[in-house]
């Protein structure tokens, strides 16, 4: 395990400037078939008014079962998953509950002596989509290498987890 040669996996943040988008389903832009989900509409003007900052990439496994690690388990449940075999280092942890993220931010800021807390929803869909107007932060069109999804790519699309990278 990479901590016990004195590597302690933690995520890397990049910054997240103030800015404005439209968060929800636009007509055009993220409907499927014409139509956006009821839970997404109607959309709104979003604007962020102070900077912030957000990790480039999904907690991993290796950086939270470090966190869990460095606590001796006490207040952090471990992780399960259940995967196809393809591992667990550095994929995206998976089976966290809402209370157990916040508990490894909390660490998390102790630890580095930095703040760290989950991002709003508002913060995620920006930086998501990169501040920009289009359906994802690289265009409008999903393409090969951008995304891990059913039908995107034939060995692995909807089949695992997999580490994507902030395009802010």
């Amino acid at each position: 395990l990479a901590w016990y040669a004195g590597h302690a996996p933690l995520p890397t943040a990049v910054p997240l400037p103030a800015g404005r988008f439209t968060m929800g389903c636009v007509l055009g832009r993220d409907d499927l078939a014409g139509q956006c989900p009821p839970e997404e509409t109607p959309p709104v003007e979003v604007v962020l008014e102070r900077p912030c900052a957000m990790a480039i990439n999904e907690v991993t496994f290796l950086e939270y079962d470090y966190y869990v690690w460095s606590t001796g388990g006490k207040g952090a449940a471990s992780a399960a998953y259940v995967g196809s075999g393809f591992g667990r280092d550095a994929l995206p942890v998976v089976n966290v509950n809402w209370r157990d993220a916040n508990r490894y931010a909390a660490w998390l800021s102790r630890y580095t002596g930095q703040p760290w807390r989950l991002p709003s929803e508002r913060e995620w869909e920006y930086a998501a989509r990169a501040g920009q107007a289009s359906r994802y932060g690289w265009g409008s069109e999903l393409g090969a290498g951008h995304a891990n999804c059913n039908g995107c790519d034939a060995r692995y699309g909807n089949v695992r987890t997999e580490i994507g990278r902030a395009h802010v």
